[in-house]
């Protein structure tokens, strides 16, 4: 699911930008052997990425949807891990019982010159993920 929206005072910080302007939200839903273990909705600053949300739909890669804008490669500014419980949507998609604990990754990426790309904020499953970091 995409739409336009405007961007909230966190991410309008995050991506540079000011607060109110409009972004492309794509929301999407990661499945592991047919089963949903994340939901994301992932921003992107909609006078540079007008199209993304059709892009990631025709090629089913932010990376390579990326590639059509001229962003050959980017790389993670930021990630914030917090657990909380899931809210009614994500219950509903992620398939969860009333009050399951999630994991929530908000986390920034920027192009190679250091100008923010997107900001996403993803919501796993907390009993059906792991996640791994590993620092240079």
């Amino acid at each position: 699911r995409a739409q336009v929206c405007a961007a909230s005072p966190e991410i309008a910080e995050a991506l540079h930008l000011q607060e109110a302007e409009t972004l492309v939200c794509v929301l999407m839903l990661g499945l592991v052997d047919a089963q949903p273990v994340s939901l994301a909705t992932a921003y992107f600053p909609h006078n540079r990425f007008a199209g993304m949300a059709a892009e990631i739909a025709r090629l089913q890669s932010v990376t390579r949807a990326f590639s059509e804008y001229g962003v050959a490669d980017y790389t993670r500014v930021w990630t914030d891990v917090t657990g909380r419980t899931a809210s009614l949507e994500e219950t509903t998609h992620l398939r969860l019982s009333a009050g399951a604990v999630v994991l929530e990754a908000a986390s920034v990426n920027a192009d190679l010159q250091g100008v923010p790309v997107q900001f996403s904020r993803s919501v796993f499953s907390a009993d059906k993920i792991a996640l791994r970091f590993d620092t240079p």
